[in-house]
């Protein structure tokens, strides 16, 4: 922790600074990659897929060039517009919810560089335009930048994560720190200067951010409290498929909810081997109930889900602690979790 601390002082002047990528201004680097012809720019907005997301397209100064139109249930979207060139435009996108993950998008805006084919806008391809933004890096180097950080083919960054498991898990890792970071405001803007300053760690970002004077004390005490949470997103095996890593990440998700859930609320903590072995068995059985999609570790989702489960089928915590403890019957198939999974 005393190297943090001096790493963190270190950074501090330049955490202090950030700026907004979201807007543009008239000085903005150009964004795109040149003229596209059509009169559409098609895509989608995905971390897994967004949907709701108020999706619009803009010129290299921040200027509308389509009316704001959302992102459909599968993150896709289409913004018809009559400019002649599309040099320097940026689609930007701003909201909506991820029903896989369960994480709201509310106050956070993502970003993606106009270019030939269709557009992917994911928190990736958000820090490959906030580096163009802040540091005046055409695409490439931007591009580059961003790869050599995270340790990605510079090819594949602006594709979907769903293509690639190490892209998805790191996806998954900035949208988790976002969210923590929405409160604030240019959430995307500070966690890249973070990473620019440590090689692309997010645990380590979260570290750094959570010492960040400019927070807030609650934004702080969050962040503190999601370090674990990213570690173990960090850890989980790239080696599959990105499905493979979304699920494992939605059950951590669960796990880590629910065990905060009982711990706080009802000051109980797995004892031994066995409890933990049914704790675990119990949150995959809720996990499986909300046809394995995730809710945020921290939300009232959570919660609802928990108290649900002890009063409905009367579960005593301490039975977890029985070897011959066995699963409520249908708990995981209840229709009734994955609603107040889908609570918000």
């Amino acid at each position: 922790m005393p190297v943090l601390r001096c790493v963190t002082a270190a950074l501090l002047a330049a955490l202090l600074t950030l700026v907004s990528g979201c807007g543009g201004g008239g000085n903005d680097p150009d964004i795109g990659a040149g003229p596209i012809g059509g009169s559409s720019v098609n895509g989608v907005v995905t971390d897994p897929p967004i949907a709701g997301a108020l999706v619009k397209l803009v010129d290299r100064t921040g200027a509308a060039l389509s009316a704001v139109r959302s992102s459909g249930a599968d993150g896709s979207f289409s913004l018809p517009h009559s400019a002649g060139s599309l040099e320097g435009a940026r689609v930007i996108a701003s909201g909506g919810h991820d029903a896989r993950t369960g994480y709201s998008f509310q106050e956070l805006t993502l970003m993606a560089p106009v270019r030939d084919g269709s557009i992917v806008v994911t928190p990736l391809s958000t820090l490959v335009v906030q580096e163009m933004l802040d540091r005046s890096l055409s695409l490439d180097q931007a591009r580059n930048e961003v790869a050599r950080r995270f340790g990605l083919d510079a090819d594949s960054v602006l594709d979907d994560p769903a293509t690639s498991a190490k892209l998805q898990s790191v996806s998954l890792q900035l949208t988790r720190l976002a969210a923590t970071l929405r409160a604030e405001g240019d959430a995307f803007a500070r966690i890249a200067r973070a990473l620019r300053e440590l090689g692309g760690n997010v645990v380590l970002a979260a570290v750094i951010l959570s010492n960040d004077g400019s927070l807030s004390q609650t934004t702080r005490d969050q962040l503190s409290r999601i370090i674990d949470d990213l570690g173990r997103l960090a850890l989980i095996d790239v080696n599959g498929t990105a499905d493979s890593v979304i699920d494992e990440a939605n059950r951590l998700a669960i796990i880590r909810g629910l065990i905060g859930y009982v711990s706080e609320q009802l000051q109980w903590l797995p004892a031994d081997e066995v409890a933990r072995a049914n704790f675990f068995a119990l949150a995959d059985a809720l996990w499986q109930a909300n046809g394995r999609r995730g809710v945020p570790s921290d939300g009232v989702q959570i919660a609802n889900m928990a108290r649900y489960v002890i009063e409905r089928y009367q579960l005593d915590l301490a039975s977890l602690s029985d070897p011959d403890f066995t699963l409520p019957a249908g708990l995981s198939s209840d229709p009734a979790v994955a609603e107040l999974a889908r609570s918000r």
